[in-house]
C-alpha cells in the first residue's frame, strides 16, 4: 500500500481528512523537442525528470524514479 507521508509533521495523508492544498509544481507550458518540465512554483531553477524516461522506449511508466535536478539553463 502506497501512502503519502508529509515530511514536516510525519502524519499519514488520509482521503477522509480534507485538506486545503495550493499547487505546489507547475508544468512548463511550451514544449521542448517534444518534452516538457515541472517546476517548482516558486523556483523554476529545480526541475522534476523521469530518469530513464526515454519515449522510443515507453516513456514514464508506474515504478518510474523522479530525480529532482538544478536547471542549468541549455
Amino acid at each position: 500500500m502506497k501512502m503519502l507521508i508529509l515530511s514536516r509533521t510525519g502524519n499519514q495523508v488520509r482521503a477522509e481528512v480534507p485538506r486545503r492544498v495550493g499547487p505546489l509544481w507547475a508544468e512548463s507550458g511550451a514544449p521542448a523537442d517534444g518534452y516538457r518540465r515541472i517546476h517548482m512554483m516558486n523556483n523554476a531553477d529545480y526541475i522534476f525528470d523521469a530518469e530513464e524516461a526515454i519515449p522510443q522506449y515507453g516513456g514514464a511508466r508506474d515504478g518510474t524514479r523522479l530525480i529532482l535536478f538544478q536547471w542549468n539553463g541549455d
